[in-house]
C-alpha cells in the first residue's frame, strides 16, 4: 500500500471541480447563516446558493460522464479510462461519475423540495445548517464512491452518514424525528464499526486496500486469503445495512417515516447508489462463500420488501418497504456481476445496475416528491385514506403519482420496465434462472400495492370533504422532470442504452 500524499494539481482543480464547488458551498452557507442579519432574505439565499451549487456540480459531471472516454489524449499516463486524482486517493471512470449523478441529483431534487419545507418557520432559522448538511451529502457519496483507497471511501461513508443522520432528526420538536433519527444513527455506528473493522483486516490480511485492484481481483488468482476473507465479508455486510438490504433492512420504514420527506427522498436514492456503487467496484474482495449467499439474500430482501408493503397505509411506509424490495431487485444484477467469468462478462450485469438505480432514482424522487407536495409542509401525513379522491380533487397529483407507481412496478411503457428487464434477462443470461423467476414472481406481488394506491385515488370517493392540494409552487420543476425521465427512458429505452454502451465501463 503506498502512502496517502494529499496534493493538489492543476488537474485535481479541473476535474475535481464539483467536489470543490461542494466543499465552498458548505462553508458559503454556514458563514451565510452565521454572519447575515438573518429573516426571509437569508432563507431564499441559502436555498438558491445550494441549488446553484448542485446544479453546476451536476452539469460539470455529467460534461465529464460523457466525454471521458476522451480524455485519453490529454492524460495518456492513466490505466484505461480511469483519471487519478488528489496523487491516487481519488478516480474518476464512468462508473464513478455515473453514481455521482444520482447523488447529486437526488440532492438536487431534495434542495428543491427543501424550499416550501422550511417555510412552516418551525425551524427556528435553522436553513444554513440545513442547506450546509444537504451539499455534504453529496460530497460524501462522491468520495465514498471514487475513493481509490478504501479509507477513502470510509471517509465518504462517514460525511454522508453523519449529514444524513442530522437531517433525519432536523424537526427536533418532532418525537418521530428525533426518534428517527437516534434510531438511524444507533444502527449507523454498528455498521460504520463493520467496515473499518473489515478494513483493518483486509489490510492486515492482504496488504492492499487500494478499490482499483478489486475489480477484477475475483477474476483472476490469487484471490484473498485468511482474514481478509473476514475482513472482506465484514465491508460487504456494511454495505448491505447502507442499500437497506435483508437482514439489515429492519431500519428503513421507521426512520423514512420520521425523517422529513425531502430527506427522506436523499436517503432512498443518494444513499442506495452510493452503495451498490461501491459494492459493485470491491466485489473482488467479497469472498466465495459469501457470493453464493447473494442470491438467497437477494430473494429474502424482496420478499421482505413486497409482503411488508402490503399491510402500509402510510405512504412514506409503503415507499420505504417498497425501497427495500426494489434493493432486492438490485442486487439481482450485483450478483450477475459476480458471477462473471471475466470483466468483460460481467460488463452487462454493471450496466444493468446502472440503469436500474437511475430509473429507480427518477420513479422515487417523484413519488415522495408528490408525496411533500400533499403533506402541505409536513402538516399532515399521506395515508391511503387521504388518498381518496385525489383524481377529482387534483387531477395532476392523481396522474403523476400513478406514472411514479406504475413505474415502480415495472409497467411499460415506464422506465422502471426498462431496468426490471435488464436486470432479470441478465440473471437468466448467467444461468441464474430459480432467481429470476422468484424475482419476477416478488415483483408481481408489488402490483398490488402499487395498484391500490391507484385504485383509492381513481376509484374510491373522499369520505368528508377533503381541501384541494395547493400548488406544487417550485416542487414542480423536479417532480415534472422525473415524470419527463420515466416516461422519455421508457418509450425510447434505446436512449439509455446506447449510451452505456458507448462508453467504457
Amino acid at each position: 500500500m503506498h502512502p496517502l500524499k494529499f496534493g493538489f494539481t492543476a488537474q485535481d482543480a479541473w476535474l475535481g471541480l464539483p467536489l470543490v464547488l461542494l466543499a465552498l458551498g458548505v462553508l458559503l452557507v454556514l458563514g451565510l447563516q452565521v454572519f447575515s442579519a438573518g429573516g426571509a432574505g437569508r432563507k431564499k439565499a441559502a436555498g438558491w446558493i445550494t441549488i446553484l451549487i448542485l446544479s453546476l456540480a451536476f452539469v460539470l459531471t455529467a460534461l465529464r460522464t460523457g466525454a471521458l472516454y476522451g480524455l485519453n489524449d490529454l492524460y495518456p499516463e492513466r490505466a484505461g479510462f480511469t483519471v487519478s486524482l488528489f496523487n491516487k486517493a481519488y478516480f474518476l471512470d464512468t462508473p464513478q461519475l455515473l453514481g455521482h449523478l444520482v447523488v447529486l441529483g437526488a440532492a438536487l431534487f431534495t434542495a428543491f423540495l427543501s424550499l416550501p419545507f422550511l417555510k412552516s418557520g418551525e425551524d427556528g432559522g435553522r436553513e444554513g445548517e440545513y442547506f450546509a448538511l444537504l451539499l455534504l451529502m453529496p460530497l460524501g457519496g462522491m468520495l465514498m464512491v471514487s475513493g481509490a483507497d478504501l479509507m477513502v471511501c470510509f471517509l465518504g461513508l462517514e460525511i454522508l452518514s453523519l449529514s444524513l443522520y442530522v437531517l433525519t432528526a432536523f424537526r427536533s420538536r418532532r418525537p418521530e424525528s428525533v426518534e428517527a433519527g437516534i434510531k438511524y444513527f444507533m444502527l449507523g455506528a454498528f455498521a460504520a464499526a463493520f467496515f473499518v473493522f473489515g478494513l483493518a483486516l483486509l489490510y492486515a490480511g492482504n496488504g492492499s486496500i487500494q478499490v482499483p485492484a478489486f475489480r477484477t481481483q475475483w477474476f483472476v488468482p490469487p484471490e484473498i486469503q485468511g482474514i481478509a476473507r473476514l475482513g472482506g465479508a465484514m465491508i460487504f455486510a456494511a454495505l448491505l445495512f447502507k442499500a437497506s438490504l435483508f437482514p439489515f433492512q429492519m431500519w428503513t420504514p421507521d426512520v423514512y417515516q420520521g425523517a422529513p420527506t425531502p430527506v427522506t427522498a436523499l436517503m432512498s436514492t443518494g444513499t442506495k447508489a452510493a452503495a451498490f456503487v461501491l459494492m459493485v467496484s470491491v466485489a473482488g474482495l467479497v469472498p466465495k462463500e459469501v457470493r453464493y449467499a447473494v442470491p438467497a439474500l437477494a430473494v429474502l430482501t424482496m420478499a421482505a420488501g413486497n409482503f411488508g408493503a402490503i399491510r402500509q397505509t402510510d405512504i412514506k411506509r409503503l415507499l420505504a418497504y417498497s425501497g427495500i424490495a426494489h434493493a432486492g431487485y438490485i442486487l439481482v444484477g450485483v450478483n450477475s456481476v459476480m458471477a462473471g467469468t471475466s470483466w468483460p462478462d460481467s460488463q452487462l450485469g454493471v450496466r444493468a445496475v446502472y440503469i436500474y438505480l437511475i430509473v429507480y432514482a427518477l420513479s422515487n424522487l417523484g413519488a415522495l416528491g408528490v408525496v411533500a407536495w400533499l403533506e402541505r409542509g409536513e402538516e399532515k401525513a399521506v395515508t391511503l385514506e387521504g388518498l381518496k379522491g385525489l383524481a377529482a380533487r387534483h387531477p395532476a397529483a392523481a396522474a403523476l403519482m400513478a406514472l411514479f407507481l406504475l413505474s415502480l412496478g415495472g409497467i411499460p411503457p415506464t422506465a422502471g420496465f426498462l431496468g426490471k428487464l435488464l436486470v432479470f434477462s441478465e440473471a437468466f443470461r448467467q444461468h441464474f434462472y430459480l432467481l429470476a423467476a422468484l424475482g419476477l414472481l416478488l415483483s408481481a406481488v408489488s402490483l398490488y400495492y402499487y395498484l391500490k394506491v391507484v385504485v383509492y385515488m381513481y376509484m374510491r370517493p373522499a369520505e368528508a370533504e377533503e381541501p384541494f392540494a395547493p400548488r406544487p409552487g417550485l416542487m414542480a420543476l423536479p417532480i415534472g422532470a422525473s415524470a419527463a425521465g420515466v416516461l422519455l427512458f421508457g418509450c425510447v429505452p434505446s436512449l439509455l442504452i446506447n449510451f452505456l454502451l458507448y462508453v467504457n465501463l
